[in-house]
């Protein structure tokens, strides 16, 4: 099996919301949480525990894991973000 097709079966496990997808694009863009939450609308708290759930989601030790678990699992990425 090639490389891209394990890549996108991982990415068929992996669901992330939308929040959650939105605050990994805004993170790959250099956004810190408060940024984050203004661009979004919503409050820093609720932005950690969008990250922390897609941490999880993705098995990522760091946020910073987690965008690159993301973007090499093709849920996000850098044209998007």
């Amino acid at each position: 099996m090639s490389r891209t097709q394990d890549r996108d079966e991982a990415a068929e496990d992996i669901v992330l919301s939308p929040r959650e997808r939105q605050c990994l694009e805004l993170l790959a863009r250099g956004y810190r949480n408060e940024a984050i939450a203004r661009e979004l609308a919503i409050s820093s708290v609720t932005v950690e525990k969008h990250l922390a759930n897609a941490r999880e989601r993705l098995g990522a030790a760091t946020r910073e894991n987690a965008v690159a678990r993301a973007m090499q699992a093709g849920i996000i990425r850098l044209e998007d973000c």
